[in-house]
């Protein structure tokens, strides 16, 4: 799992894989709710930001970045998962 520096050290490359997506609030999720996944990160997509979206942005960090990255949708969160969320996750 990578940790909050190495978002900072490739923050120009993340907003250069999901600048065409008008993402909004990108946070860093520790590895709490990290799965099998090197880097999590929680998003507001806008409301026409499909799945088939998503996969692209995760794809696009994966090529980007050379590790593997969940992308968790603010959207898709229950109103407590959300509260959980927020409360860990990192502004980027």
């Amino acid at each position: 799992m990578h940790d909050l520096q190495f978002i900072r050290e490739h923050k120009s490359q993340i907003n250069h894989a999901l600048k065409p997506f008008h993402l909004h609030h990108l946070r860093y999720v520790p590895d709490v709710y990290a799965g099998s996944a090197d880097l999590v990160l929680l998003i507001a997509p806008s409301p026409d930001t499909s799945y088939f979206d998503m996969f692209q942005m995760e794809e696009r960090l994966m090529e980007q970045l050379g590790v593997s990255v969940q992308l968790i949708s603010e959207n898709g969160l229950s109103l407590q998962e959300r509260r959980q969320l927020l409360e860990i996750a990192q502004e980027i």
